[in-house]
């Protein structure tokens, strides 16, 4: 209920990302495997091989940029539904 009123005063500027225990609220824009391609193009982790530990559906995106990449994606938790 908190994060759709939230959502209501940012027009379409947010989303919600829904996680194991909680809401999480990004800018449209945003993901995470954008997030982990930014973060490998910048010292210190250029060139490195990522690694990337996630526990729910919003991390999915990630593991298959790191994978893709060459990395160790590693879901920790329940497994998904």
């Amino acid at each position: 209920e908190v994060t759709a009123r939230i959502l209501s005063h940012t027009g379409n500027e947010l989303k919600r990302l829904q996680g194991s225990m909680v809401f999480e609220l990004a800018p449209v824009a945003a993901s995470k495997d954008c997030a982990v391609s930014g973060v490998l193009g910048e010292p210190p982790f250029l060139g490195r091989i990522p690694v990337y530990l996630g526990d729910d559906e919003c991390d999915e995106e990630a593991f298959r940029r790191v994978n893709a990449l060459g990395g160790l994606s590693v879901r920790v938790g329940a497994p998904p539904r």
